[in-house]
């Protein structure tokens, strides 16, 4: 997941990064075609200003394990 923001400090972007960690976090069993959703978890992530000027960008990296049932 890669997030951006323009703000002096990332305080929003912390933010949505945390929501979106929980949204992700939140996922599992079948999300179609046989596939399910066995493991998932946060592997890693930074926040650095990025570019020119106030702007700031978070990635989050996740690990996930899918099974097809056959």
């Amino acid at each position: 997941m890669v997030l951006h923001d323009a703000g002096e400090r990332p305080v929003r972007l912390r933010v949505l990064s945390a929501s979106v960690e929980a949204a992700v976090a939140a996922v599992s069993g079948d999300v179609g075609e046989g596939w399910r959703v066995v493991a998932l978890r946060l592997v890693g992530g930074r926040t650095v200003k990025s570019g020119g000027g106030d702007r700031w960008t978070a990635t989050r990296e996740f690990a996930v394990k899918l099974y097809r049932e056959g």
